[in-house]
């Protein structure tokens, strides 16, 4: 026999397996070979799934039971929804076990992600009332949110994400309605017949009719044969509980394992105990380690060995189960013309040292050894191999056990012989092969694919929209990365899914800004428009007050204003910053007379058609927007107004040097040409400014006048980005991380997984060098990084 030491049960499958292909190779025939092991857990489903990958033939028990199939876990889930009142987790985890049917009529599946963040999001705990009431409320949010979207933004993409929301909403109450109605524990039946009929129905409902075929026909039939068999127990017993028939079709399907192959047909492969009596050409043994095999032995706590030894043999005693693992293991040697045994020196998954089986130790004395340690570590001693790790292994194989292994093999011995690694030839369909091209593409100073160069990959039509906006364009300057996945490939940021305790800052902003538009409005519509010299007395206060509240109450009747513990102080505060545009209006400089509020152009009910700009490379582009409050002066000034409810800290560099902030700030420009297009008759200048409408930023205005100079500046910037975009330039560029300590970044596409962006980082240093991404460097005003090394574009 030969013994081989291996790292873990892992490292002994591949081994086995890759010993098995070699004595295929020998002219062994795979009948004679016997693959054995003590117990099922890890080495039954690890022979499985590597046997297949290698494409050998192969009998013996799967070591996946109907209970683990798709249909097993429907199952499951399914009889345990009657106890749980519709507990949204019991309702998503019945979602997520299989792909149900959307409905009877409709071959189309449920979409069991996109229903879960529903759920989430509108807050669902259990019973039917609650699933109707906070998905109808979140429904009503979500179409809210929609319209003020395309009201403010123009941004068709963001309202129609929520309005297909709104539509799965739909979907999603009327599947929990019907599935109410199917696991009311009133209505189940209480006779073994009626309920195996009822599972039979629910099966039918949301997988389909069994009628199937492929790998899951079996599993169908399996289950229809326990529901017939339980059906019997009709005989014993007419009545049952939901509780009993739960228990008893989970022990069957727990029970129930599918047979691999025929016996005598390719390797076998099972348990130590089908050995008896079989006779083989190559036997493989695995788990020759204490605790393993043989097993860690029991005592009895009632009776003990001492007591039991008293009878005689009457009873057994905890060693007696290591004396039959004896047995088996000299059965099983004595069965093989030749045996190999493997011990494994630890297992990573308990993170725990194992040590060698007493047979192996009593081996090594047979064979004149004073230990099996000293065998291994004597070349000497054939019958005894060490293998230091699963790349030793693969370095010491006539036959790698898969496509992936000969590809680290050729790798290895590649780097051994100093060749260029790129040169190696791999399997065209290889993980190796693209994980190659990725790491290699990465750590070089090129700007590939990779790294979001799609130059002549993408249809410039489809990746920027025909009407722009500056919050758009912003994030392509932010970091470009971002607006590919967000605007190209539509992937939306992961959201939090529990429910809000606070107001958001997006409906914050919506109710500083409605409420602003409707008391300017009035006062136009009045006839009383604000001027400059305009003291707001207390009936004005009121009334922005009053209006404040109704803005509130339409958001507290739509649940966007979070928890009422909360909701009571934020609303206060809010009302205190809207009186606060009034109070603090004669800070501003300039001031004119109110003659527009919320000048909405470019969108769908805007009283005006999007902005055309010339840019200076010839094209012509097309600005969508809304601009919170116009002022004229008297001296012929526009005076354009953004309210922004923020923080400063971002526009503190804001000047007439330095309008826009390296294409981040693209507001003031844009809305002061537009502002000046639509009501620029007799004006001689436009003044645009950002106004920080809160005590917390001290009521704030950071702006500037818009003179040509700006505008060229702007024209130039839009330039950049819209050639970027077009041209497929979507490097990552994150922001600086917030934290010295943990590094991880701000943006969730470059950082997924909140692990920091080092390398990215890094990569930058070189594709700032680059010509092509020269224009977007230079735009955000940031230097070149010196470098003896220049890059190249890929």
């Amino acid at each position: 026999s030969t013994v081989i030491s291996v790292s873990d049960p892992d490292d002994e499958v591949k081994t086995t397996v890759r010993s098995v292909i070699g004595l295929l190779d020998q002219g062994v025939t795979a009948s004679q070979i016997a693959v054995l092991y003590p117990q099922q857990n890890p080495y039954a489903r690890q022979l499985e799934e590597h046997l297949n990958d290698s494409a050998i033939c192969f009998s013996g028990v799967s070591s996946r039971t109907i209970a683990d199939s798709m249909l097993g876990r429907f199952i499951s889930s399914l009889l345990n929804l009657p106890d749980q009142n519709l507990n949204v987790k019991a309702v998503l985890n019945f979602l997520s076990n299989c792909q149900t049917r959307l409905n009877v009529d409709s071959p189309l599946s449920a979409p069991s992600t996109s229903w879960s963040q529903i759920a989430m999001a509108a807050g669902v705990t259990a019973g039917l009332e609650d699933w109707s009431e906070k998905l109808s409320r979140y429904k009503e949010q979500l179409l809210v949110t929609a319209e003020k979207e395309r009201a403010r933004t123009g941004d068709d993409d963001q309202a129609s994400l929520h309005e297909r929301k709104s539509h799965e909403l739909d979907e999603l109450l009327t599947f929990v309605t019907e599935l109410n109605h199917i696991v009311d524990p009133k209505s189940l039946p209480t006779d073994w017949a009626g309920l195996c009929s009822w599972l039979r129905q629910a099966i039918e409902r949301y997988l389909g009719s069994n009628d199937r075929v492929g790998p899951e026909k079996g599993d169908f039939v399996a289950v229809e044969q326990v529901l017939d068999q339980l059906q019997n127990l009709a005989r014993v017993e007419p009545t049952t509980t939901l509780s009993v028939f739960r228990r008893s079709v989970e022990a069957q399907l727990e029970d129930h394992n599918e047979r691999i192959g025929k016996l005598g047909q390719g390797v076998l492969v099972g348990d130590i105990r089908q050995a008896w009596g079989l006779n083989f050409e190559h036997t493989f043994i695995l788990g020759l380690a204490e605790g393993i095999f043989p097993t860690a032995p029991r005592k009895n706590g009632v009776i003990s060995d001492e007591d039991r030894a008293q009878l005689n043999g009457a009873l057994s005693v905890s060693r007696d189960v290591t004396n039959d693992d004896h047995r088996r293991f000299l059965a099983a040697l004595s069965s093989s013309n030749k045996n190999t045994v493997l011990f494994p020196r630890g297992d990573l998954r308990q993170h725990k040292e194992n040590y060698p089986a007493r047979w192996l130790e009593q081996m090594a004395e047979r064979m004149g050894v004073p230990s099996l340690n000293e065998a291994l570590m004597d070349s000497r001693h054939s019958w005894a191999i060490h293998q230091p790790s699963f790349i030793s292994g693969v370095r010491n194989s006539n036959f790698p056990a898969s496509s992936q292994e000969f590809d680290l093999a050729s790798l290895l011995d590649g780097r051994d012989e100093g060749q260029d690694l790129a040169t190696v030839l791999l399997n065209n369909t290889s993980s190796f092969e693209a994980g190659r091209q990725l790491i290699d593409s990465r750590n070089s100073g090129r700007f590939t694919r990779f790294d979001g160069n799609l130059s002549g990959l993408v249809n410039p039509s489809t990746v920027r929209t025909n009407v722009l906006s500056p919050t758009r364009l912003k994030q392509w300057v932010d970091c470009p990365h971002s607006y590919f996945m967000r605007h190209v490939l539509d992937v939306d940021e992961p959201e939090s899914f529990r429910h809000e305790f606070r107001i958001s800052a997006l409906i914050r902003g919506s109710l500083i800004h409605e409420a602003a538009d409707r008391f300017f409005q009035d006062q136009i519509s009045k006839g009383t428009p604000p001027g400059p010299n305009r003291q707001y007395n207390e009936h004005d206060i009121l009334l922005m007050r009053q209006i404040g509240m109704e803005v509130a109450t339409e958001l507290e009747t739509q649940g966007l204003v979070g928890r009422p513990l909360f909701w009571k102080r934020d609303r206060e505060q809010l009302l205190n910053d809207l009186v606060g545009i009034l109070k603090f209006d004669n800070q501003r400089e300039p001031r004119g007379t109110v003659v527009a509020t919320e000048l909405k152009f470019g969108l769908p009910d805007g009283d005006f058609p999007p902005l055309k700009r010339k840019l200076p490379s010839g094209r012509t582009v097309n600005f969508r927007g809304s601009v919170d409050r116009v002022e004229k002066t008297a001296a012929g000034t526009l005076v354009v107004v953004d309210y922004k409810t923020g923080k400063l800290d971002s526009y503190k560099q804001l000047s007439p040097d330095n309008p826009i902030l390296g294409g981040s700030q693209l507001q003031l420009p844009l809305y002061a040409a537009a502002a000046n297009s639509y009501l620029g008759q007799d004006v001689n200048e436009t003044h645009a400014s950002y106004w920080f409408t809160s005590d917390s930023q001290k009521w704030a205005t950071k702006g500037y006048l818009v003179t040509y100079d700006v505008l060229d500046a702007f024209d130039e910037a839009i330039d950049v980005i819209v050639d970027g975009i077009e041209g497929g330039l979507f490097p990552p560029k994150p922001a600086p991380s917030s934290s010295k300590w943990t590094g991880v970044g701000k943006c969730v596409f470059c950082d997924p997984d909140a692990l920091g962006t080092r390398e990215i980082d890094e990569k930058w240093k070189t594709l700032s060098l680059l010509d092509s991404l020269h224009p977007y460097i230079q735009l955000r005003g940031e230097d070149a990084i010196a470098s003896d090394e220049q890059g190249d574009d890929e």
